[in-house]
């Protein structure tokens, strides 16, 4: 068994450590809420027909400031992982055109956030040591 590596990957994503797992539960309960909840129905029929919604009584611009918000802390977030959990230093090209992967990864998930996910598992910073070489 020494001359073998162990694969201990959970759910096919990454290193079973907090950051992942936390990432995981993330997904969910934002998946949750924004297809189970008459939250999520009012944020997505703000993005897709704020006429529509503005005519159902729904206050359009305090949802989209609460989601500028929201997306801006999860952003940010991300970014601190970045640069202090899966590298250690902050370096210059860092993110390593990582956030064109998430752009491709939207357009596949098509605004789901669990396709989303399946589509950029593959990607997973933790497996990761840095940037790719060039």
């Amino acid at each position: 068994m020494e001359g073998r590596r162990r694969n201990n990957y959970r759910l096919g994503l990454c290193q079973p450590d907090d950051r992942c797992l936390g990432g995981v539960r993330l997904v969910v309960v934002v998946s949750v809420v924004l297809f189970r909840t008459a939250l999520g129905l009012r944020l997505r029929g703000v993005g897709e027909q704020p006429d529509a919604a503005e005519t159902l009584s729904v206050r359009v611009n305090a949802y989209r400031i609460a989601t500028v918000l929201a997306r801006g802390a999860l952003v940010g977030h991300g970014g601190a992982q970045l640069s202090l959990g899966a590298l250690s230093v902050f370096a210059e090209d860092m993110s390593a055109e990582r956030g064109w992967i998430a752009v491709v990864a939207e357009m596949l998930g098509r605004a789901n956030p669990i396709y989303a996910t399946a589509a950029c598992a593959h990607r997973c910073p933790s497996r990761r040591s840095g940037p790719p070489a060039r």
